[in-house]
């Protein structure tokens, strides 16, 4: 009899848990799975369509490409206009209207489902233009279709259906037009690199590295110090107007740091946003830079000043008055090993040697009295040209840039007198 009753007892409490776990699970799901979709695809829908002026779209095809960028227009009729600017297309700003649908796919998937010129360049199994080797039946192998992760005004975020690349989504400012949205990317491209100068330096976890192609956005990178051929590794990244992107974080060689996202500083460099990452990407520091062998610096004339401004424009009309020719263009350079102020006179160019010393964070030029015979003809038959060279002869000047990393313009003033100066531009 004891027995049964506690079998009786035991039925009654599992009957009792069931039930409760039964109207827990109701409680939470009080849709089934096929109405819980549906209404994702309501609601993501919604949002995609709600942005005033459409959104902007961070893409990577795959993750041995650079990034670019799309702006994109939805519709409640179920189209799309999307606009883009980059090297597939011309690099001229391109704008088509295809359709897009919400579909249920293991979850909400955004399809791009007739052909879009701008965006299917990417996943047509074709040729990549421009490109060696053969890719017939793979192309760029980039996605159009996309899981979609979140979904609200402030953003979206897709991953790839097949690379699962994440793909970023930001509504689209109200007081950009969209042509001028690229217009202002190409202003911050110039503003951020250029092709005249070296390296860059990316510095993160206490480690430092040097920087190569960023103007193209596929960097080789290798530690400071290291060995450029067996160190170096690749990391691609897209540009917007807000700073650049990493595909994936890139962690250096022992993965002592995550960095992803970098957005401009104040100074010009590229600081990172990441959590807990101190990092930054900066160009090489300018006495340096301005001293490398490599590198040739040109004075600009429209944008000199004091002494240095009067000394060339006398030595420049001189110039005229004895050759029929105005100094052409005047540069700092090192040839051979050898480093010059350099002065094109008609279809002569004359050498005047000096070697630059770094003092104190500040460049001071020494010149020993010798040149090439250009140039001892030039000073010869013109003194004025030794009264421009005294200009810097034996002073210190100071280099300041707009900016920590693209320098491609320092100017240099006199540290005795400030006013005295001259802007280089990197040739």
């Amino acid at each position: 009899m004891k027995n049964k009753i506690l079998i009786i007892f035991g039925l009654v409490v599992t009957l009792f848990c069931n039930y409760s776990c039964s109207r827990e699970v109701d409680d939470v799901f009080d849709q089934s799975a096929s109405d819980r979709t549906e209404q994702a695809l309501t609601d993501y829908r919604k949002v995609l369509c709600e942005s005033s002026n459409g959104w902007i779209v961070e893409y990577f095809a795959n993750t041995t490409e650079a990034g670019c960028l799309f702006l994109m227009k939805f519709d409640t009729n179920g189209s799309v206009k999307i606009a883009g600017k980059n090297q597939w297309i011309g690099n001229k700003y391109t704008e088509a209207v295809s359709a897009f649908e919400m579909i249920a796919d293991n979850g909400p998937v955004l399809s791009f489902n007739t052909y879009n010129e701008v965006l299917h360049i990417f996943s047509t199994p074709e040729d990549v233009p421009g490109t060696a080797g053969d890719q017939t039946g793979h192309g760029h192998e980039g996605d159009y279709e996309f899981v979609v992760m979140s979904a609200d005004a402030n953003g979206v975020i897709l991953h790839g259906k097949k690379r699962k690349i994440e793909v970023i989504m930001r509504p689209l400012p109200a007081d950009y037009e969209w042509e001028g949205y690229f217009k202002k990317v190409d202003e911050v491209q110039n503003q951020l690199f250029s092709d005249k100068l070296s390296y860059l330096y990316l510095s993160a976890g206490g480690e430092k590295y040097v920087v190569n192609g960023a103007i193209d956005h596929e960097i080789s990178l290798y530690p400071f110090g290291g060995d450029a051929i067996t160190q170096t590794s690749h990391a691609i990244f897209l540009l917007s107007e807000r700073g650049i992107r990493f595909c994936t974080p890139y962690g250096g060689e022992n993965d002592a740091f995550a960095v992803q996202n970098f957005k401009i500083a104040e100074d010009g460099s590229l600081v990172c946003t990441d959590e807990g990452q101190d990092a930054r990407i900066y160009a090489e520091e300018l006495p340096t830079l301005f001293t490398l062998k490599e590198m040739i610096w040109r004075l600009d004339a429209s944008n000199m000043g004091g002494a240095i401004a009067t000394a060339y424009q006398a030595a420049s009309d001189a110039c005229k008055t004895k050759y029929k020719y105005p100094i052409a263009y005047s540069q700092f350079s090192c040839t051979k090993d050898v480093y010059s102020l350099s002065f094109k006179v008609g279809s002569r160019t004359g050498l005047a040697y000096f070697k630059p010393e770094i003092v104190d964070g500040k460049v001071k030029f020494i010149f020993d009295g010798t040149s090439d015979a250009n140039a001892t003809k030039f000073i010869s038959d013109v003194p004025a040209l030794q009264t421009f060279i005294d200009c810097f002869n034996g002073l210190t000047f100071t280099l300041t840039s707009e900016s920590a990393i693209n320098p491609s313009t320092i100017l240099l003033s006199n540290s005795n007198s400030a006013n005295d100066n001259v802007s280089v531009i990197a040739q």
